[in-house]
């Protein structure tokens, strides 16, 4: 079974994807952050992250924590509690500028 931290990555990436295949002749594109995509750590209330395609299936994904005050930054060591039995793979409409 994958962890909570592994299945938000992989939720992140496959709506990249998506988001990629929709418009072609983008290189790059920026989202609301999914807690836990990178990790533990601090994110941010309202994160943003900006994902490049650098090529075919290859994307790189940069989170905005660093542009956020701390005290508004959630703190993500284990998965949240509401995040127990989330199925992060389910489709979800995700906003896109």
């Amino acid at each position: 079974m994958s962890t909570f931290f592994e299945r938000a990555a992989e939720y992140a990436s496959d709506q990249d994807r998506k988001w990629f295949e929709q418009h072609p002749d983008a290189d790059r594109y920026f989202r609301p952050t999914v807690i836990g995509e990178f990790g533990p750590g601090r994110y941010p209330k309202g994160g943003r992250t900006k994902v490049a395609q650098l090529g075919p299936g290859l994307r790189a994904r940069t989170g905005s924590a660093f542009l956020e005050l701390e005290f508004s930054a959630q703190l993500v060591e284990l998965p949240p509690a509401w995040a127990a039995g989330l199925d992060l793979t389910a489709p979800e409409e995700v906003p896109h500028e």
